[in-house]
């Protein structure tokens, strides 16, 4: 942390919870980068200066930003009563709050076409049959809305591919046309191509034994280890020159979320926020999404991402 014996002095007078702690460390830490750059602490930066910084490091989503921002406001008035030399109490008030758009650029997409165009950087082609395949379809169910704890089970007769859709549960998550090589290859396959890196021969292995779709050679489909696994092939691209987007399975499934409304409204048929959204994006349970903050914080967001990739052209 930049100037962590001040940052330290407010973090005992903020709060003694260990969670909170954490989540006001890991902030300072990510917004130190742009206080080294400017040196100096962002409680002394200009309003301009801090609202820079904030587009790069404030969080995706608008609870958690309004979160952040009350932080940031008792940090500066902390350093103010502290007598920190240099710090505009007015600088409070100039605070947008907002996540910059290149930032939701990053780590976002605008529709299926990007998505595979992004997978398509850092995982082998689906006609190669390799065990990316089962990557492809980790950021296809998040794209369709699906929890993250149901794709471990999906089997083949919950796939419809007829009607292009998976049903779990009586719901129906959408398939793309993007999707379909890598998930009729899941689907179909009994081995998968393996690429051993001490030797240029390849070779076919049978996947693990078990009707889950999601299966790899070893084992069934395990989130933590497919997190890995990805994390190292968009490090290797990235060392091949290639520019990646930071995907997760939660910015997959909101962007999934948000194009489907926007679809919706191109044709004119008006989806709510919490008619997409009514489950867990983790362990798919049911959840009470009614709060009417709540829903104007995601409709917040939904319109932050409209904005940046500037999807209202489409419209005029």
């Amino acid at each position: 942390m930049y100037n962590s014996t001040l940052k330290n002095a407010f973090i005992r007078q903020y709060s003694n919870n260990e969670f909170t702690i954490r989540n006001i460390v890991s902030f300072f830490r990510a917004i130190s980068k742009y206080e080294y750059m400017a040196g100096k602490d962002m409680c002394t930066m200009s309003a301009d200066e801090l609202n820079a910084a904030l587009d790069k490091v404030l969080p995706l989503s608008s609870t958690t930003r309004r979160t952040t921002l009350l932080l940031i406001k008792s940090y500066i008035n902390f350093c103010i009563d502290a007598g920190v030399s240099g710090v505009d109490a007015n600088v409070i008030d100039s605070l947008r709050g907002r996540t910059g758009e290149d930032k939701i650029r990053s780590q976002m997409v605008a529709s299926p076409a990007e998505l595979q165009k992004v997978l398509n950087e850092f995982l082998d082609p689906e006609a190669q049959f390799t065990m990316d395949n089962v990557y492809r379809c980790f950021f296809w169910f998040a794209y369709s809305g699906m929890p993250q704890a149901l794709i471990k089970d999906i089997k083949a007769s919950n796939v419809d591919f007829t009607h292009k859709i998976i049903v779990i549960d009586d719901t129906e998550y959408p398939i793309y046309k993007e999707e379909l090589p890598a998930l009729n290859n899941i689907v179909t396959l009994n081995q998968f191509v393996y690429h051993h890196p001490k030797y240029a021969r390849v070779m076919e292995r049978d996947r693990y034994d078990s009707d889950n779709i999601m299966r790899g050679i070893k084992s069934d489909f395990n989130p933590k280890t497919a997190s890995t696994a990805i994390a190292h092939k968009i490090l290797a691209a990235e060392e091949r020159g290639k520019k990646v987007k930071n995907l997760s399975y939660y910015r997959t499934y909101m962007s999934g979320m948000f194009y489907r409304i926007y679809r919706n409204e191109r044709i004119g048929k008006l989806m709510t926020i919490v008619n997409l959204y009514g489950k867990d994006i983790i362990t798919g349970n049911k959840v009470k999404r009614a709060d009417a903050v709540y829903k104007q914080n995601m409709y917040s967001d939904y319109i932050s991402w409209k904005d940046a990739f500037d999807l209202w052209k489409e419209e005029k």
